[in-house]
């Protein structure tokens, strides 16, 4: 009784984990990788990175303003600021400045910089679409892959199940009288292979499930449950048989992010070119400059005192005593902000340089600048022909894939019909147990084969939707 009520408790254990276990569908292990993706996360910073430099190249257009300030003290002979004249005494001095500056014209840099920082921002947007594509097609591989060693391990286990029961068949069927017992040595040595495949089957399981935990950036120590889509899925998706290679290929085009952001980044390197450019052409700047000082020795006038300075003179061979009258300023401590406001200096100013020889640099960057150009449309051909190759190889795999899924159904359904039979005649003794286990080899391998043939032809025809645009589920 006691051993009765552990088996339940066990059983219904069991069936509450199973059922607190979510289920995960192909597109939400997508969804959920392109949250826990590194590699996405570093492509949106570069994004960020160029939203950047976008701004930077907007604000190129407006002035630039700088203030400073400065403390002295100075000992000796020094010049005072506030003066302009030697002195030496010491004295405490303080500056301040505030200078703007504007470009008027520089060959059209900064406006060609602010177009070339805006495609650059597109292409990096275009990359991480195109990441986000990637790891969507290897998330679904990685799915496919467990569901495929999940039913493989559920077909193995079928024929344990079914080698084991007819065991217990031919045990029964020997203590009649009416086999030979050799023949449960045979099945036995079938129940040993048929548990080594489950065993087999059992580890690629694990290995799969923890593959696409890992591509999911997702703890891998969790169970995961996967949706297995149901037996006519294959039905929903495309046909490689009514698609043509330009089909496909022109679909690819447009919806291939990285074809985009080639595209992009030639025009980018274009831009380049007009950028190098702008070193040939003269610049014009101009410039506004506030300035004042302050130093503790600064004097102000309050007043004028009128005094006689008597002079001692010879006149006439006598003693004499001459007053010579003199206006004589009174003067205190200049005040902080009144020397601030009376030593206010301003000034404005237009430059003009123009470029006679500068040692080959500007040329050298627009050499480089128009090679660039080469270099990108070389790269975006080579974009172009690895996806043309990727076409035409997927078209041909979805296809090719497509016949032999069609050819293992119609195998399956051959060796089924074969299996059932000679499972009939081995109950009547009309064969012995080498051929029927030969039957149900041949039965368990066409089983295996069209399981090897389904998830194939799903995964090469998911490519195709890859290709064609369409969302990667199930």
């Amino acid at each position: 009784m006691r051993q009765t009520i552990w088996t339940f408790c066990l059983i219904l254990s069991c069936c509450l984990t199973s059922q607190a276990q979510e289920v995960w569908n192909l597109e939400k292990c997508v969804r959920y990788a392109w949250s826990n993706s590194l590699g996405l996360t570093q492509a949106q910073y570069n994004e960020q990175l160029e939203g950047i430099n976008v701004t930077q190249a907007r604000h190129a257009r407006n002035p630039s303003v700088n203030g400073s300030g400065g403390l002295n003290w100075n000992f000796g002979r020094s010049l005072d600021p506030t003066t302009d004249a030697f002195t030496t005494q010491t004295f405490f001095s303080n500056q301040y400045s505030v200078n703007a500056g504007m470009t008027l014209f520089n060959g059209f840099r900064i406006k060609n910089q602010l177009k070339q920082s805006g495609l650059d921002l597109d292409a990096a947007q275009k990359d991480t679409e195109q990441l986000k594509q990637d790891i969507a097609l290897d998330v679904a591989s990685a799915y496919l892959n467990a569901l495929f060693a999940q039913e493989s391990m559920n077909t193995a286990q079928y024929a344990l199940d079914l080698s084991t029961e007819q065991l217990n068949q031919i045990d029964k069927l020997i203590a009649a009288g009416s086999r030979p017992r050799n023949e449960r040595l045979e099945l036995l040595a079938q129940i040993a292979t048929n548990e080594q495949e489950l065993i087999n089957m059992s580890n690629t399981e694990t290995i799969a499930l923890l593959t696409l935990k890992q591509l999911m950036n997702y703890d891998v120590e969790t169970d995961i449950v996967l949706e297995v889509p149901d037996e006519n899925a294959v039905t929903v998706f495309s046909d490689p048989a009514l698609l043509t290679f330009k089909d496909v290929y022109k679909k690819a085009i447009e919806n291939q992010p990285n074809i985009e952001a080639g595209k992009i980044r030639l025009s980018s390197a274009e831009m380049g070119v007009k950028i190098a450019e702008s070193g040939l052409y003269p610049s014009v700047s101009a410039g506004v400059g506030v300035s004042s000082n302050y130093s503790n020795q600064g004097r102000r006038i309050d007043g004028f005192n009128e005094v006689v300075n008597d002079t001692r003179v010879i006149f006439n061979g006598q003693d004499a005593v001459v007053g010579f009258p003199s206006t004589v300023p009174l003067t205190s401590k200049n005040p902080y902000f009144n020397q601030l406001d009376e030593n206010l200096g301003y000034g404005f100013g237009v430059s003009l340089n123009v470029p006679i020889y500068n040692n080959y640099q500007t040329k050298a960057q627009i050499e480089r600048a128009k090679l660039n150009v080469l270099n990108t449309q070389n790269q975006n051909e080579q974009l172009n022909q690895r996806l043309r190759a990727s076409v035409q190889q997927a078209l041909a795999d979805a296809q090719t894939a497509k016949v032999a899924y069609e050819a293992s159904q119609k195998s399956v359904e051959a060796q089924e019909a074969a299996f059932q039979n000679a499972e009939k005649r081995f109950d009547l003794g009309a064969i012995n147990t080498y051929d029927y286990i030969s039957a149900k080899n041949q039965f368990d391998s066409s089983q295996v084969r069209a399981i090897i043939a389904k998830y194939d032809y799903i995964f090469k025809t998911k490519i195709l939707d890859f290709y064609l645009g369409r969302p990667l589920t199930l």
